[in-house]
């Protein structure tokens, strides 16, 4: 029935009554699952007609999908839609012996598919068209032209493939945790393709396949070189592209300018993402998310505050979980940078909603989402020490090594464990600013030795870099 419920919300077919009509209402309207559905045909004595039923609405449901409303699909699948529908009325046109208005619609349809760049369009009906001028329409002019042009549409066709395929295999070994590296020969051949194929759906499967490349080598310089190139070429391309296809390129930057302390370009390219998506949009908070763990890692928090309070002045256009956890553990750490009573950042005091922490903790966390656990405890325990609650603080502490065996023993979390012993030094130290870095200058150390092997993975762990957080707690201590 899970498939029935899927076309049911594409199409416009609704019927009238007799068991199609009984069928569909129970999978429509009271939500059926497959048993249910057997239980109510049995009750009423039908079980034996429900294969055919099924099978008759299925088939009703989807031929009205093909004259379903377009004003629901986004504009680049309405067009495609559009020429499908078009390209399968010249088809049937032709098959039932309508030569001219079956050819005359064809011919039509080529030129605005070939304008969109579809090709595999074009490539269909110039098949049917030279199968026309070479014999039930003799022509030589015409089947010259689109034999040609059936050959180009065959170029155009084997480079996509090509490139697409080779984007998917090296998706599949990124799931799979196989090695990525023998890519770069596919990448030289495509490159030189590149040079004379100025199509879309090329381009953007090579410039896709050099994106996850480049992330997956950890090669940051040529990262930037593909995607800055990415958004040029789609920003210059005359085909109505849809946003994301240039925002995903360019909100890639991000993370890479951040760990790279190049603030000043995150900054700017944060800007120029916030452009396209529609606002309260999931891709607008994403963008929004960037920026204020920009403001932590460039010391400017009141730019994570006016990007907190940006986000959530508006209405959410979406549901995701991800997003509204992201922005559970900013507003820790901005109530934390309120506590510090703006001695260096002077925050506005009336910016924030009263914080209570207990009240901060007490949600419900997502299972195994150890990168959120590692949040919430390091929020935990810097609000009682910054809060002066120091049984509280040394109670808490005695659970950390627990976690760190058991939740942070990735080398994901590396830079975690450094930074959780080295809050069990403040105890260690008693509180007392010599002892302290005494105690913590081994695990300083290691900290410090990370610095060169950061991903774009850390700023997603570390909202606020764990060599800031430890400054605000040697602050708070006694000299």
């Amino acid at each position: 029935m899970n498939v029935l419920k899927d076309i049911i919300k594409w199409s416009n077919y609704k019927p009238k009554g007799g068991l199609k009509g009984e069928l569909y209402n129970l999978v429509e309207k009271r939500n059926y699952d497959s048993n249910e559905v057997k239980d109510h045909f049995k009750s009423i004595g039908k079980l034996n007609q429900l294969p055919a039923v099924n099978m008759r609405l299925k088939e009703s449901l989807l031929g009205a999908v093909l004259t379903m409303p377009l004003y629901t699909v986004k504009k680049s699948v309405r067009n495609r839609i559009r020429l499908l529908r078009k390209e399968l009325q010249a088809r049937v046109l032709l098959y039932i012996g309508s030569r001219v208005a079956g050819t005359k619609l064809a011919i039509d349809t080529i030129v605005v598919a070939e304008q969109n760049e579809e090709f595999e369009i074009v490539h269909r009906l110039c098949r049917e068209l030279i199968n026309q001028f070479s014999n039930s329409q003799p022509d030589a002019a015409k089947y010259r032209k689109y034999r040609l042009k059936i050959d180009i549409m065959e170029g155009y066709i084997q480079d996509e493939l090509k490139v697409e395929k080779v984007y998917r295999d090296i998706a599949h070994h990124n799931h799979t945790k196989k090695s990525v590296g023998h890519f770069s020969e596919a990448i030289k051949e495509f490159d030189k393709i590149q040079d004379t194929n100025t199509n879309f759906k090329f381009n953007f499967f090579l410039y896709s396949l050099k994106n996850v490349y480049y992330q997956l080598t950890n090669d940051p310089k040529n990262l930037i070189i593909n995607n800055k190139a990415a958004y040029a070429f789609f920003e210059a391309l005359q085909l109505d592209v849809h946003y994301i296809t240039k925002l995903n390129f360019i909100s890639a930057l991000v993370p890479y300018y951040i760990i790279n302390k190049q603030y000043g370009q995150a900054e700017t390219t944060i800007n120029t993402c916030l452009e396209m998506p529609i606002k309260g949009s999931y891709n607008w908070h994403r963008i929004l998310i960037y920026q204020s763990i920009l403001g932590f890692y460039s010391g400017k928090p009141k730019m994570s505050l006016r990007a907190y309070k940006l986000a959530h002045a508006l209405q959410k256009k979406f549901k995701n979980e991800k997003i509204a956890e992201y922005w559970h553990l900013i507003s820790g750490y901005l109530a934390l940078f309120k506590k510090l009573n703006g001695e260096k950042e002077n925050l506005d005091q009336n910016s924030y909603q009263p914080f209570k922490l207990r009240k901060y903790l007490n949600i419900k966390e997502e299972k195994r989402n150890d990168v959120q656990k590692a949040n919430l405890i390091i929020l935990e325990l810097l609000h009682l020490l910054v809060d002066d609650k120091h049984s509280e603080y040394l109670e808490k502490l005695g659970r950390v090594e627990g976690f760190i065996q058991s939740r942070f023993k990735a080398h994901q979390f590396k830079r975690t464990r450094y930074f959780l012993r080295l809050l069990k030094s403040v105890v260690k130290g008693n509180y007392h600013v010599p002892l302290v870095e005494a105690h913590g200058k081994r695990q300083l150390k290691n900290l410090a030795a990370t610095r060169k092997d950061l991903t774009i993975e850390t700023i997603d762990l570390e909202i606020v870099p764990y060599e800031l957080l430890w400054d605000i707690v040697i602050n708070r201590l006694r000299r």
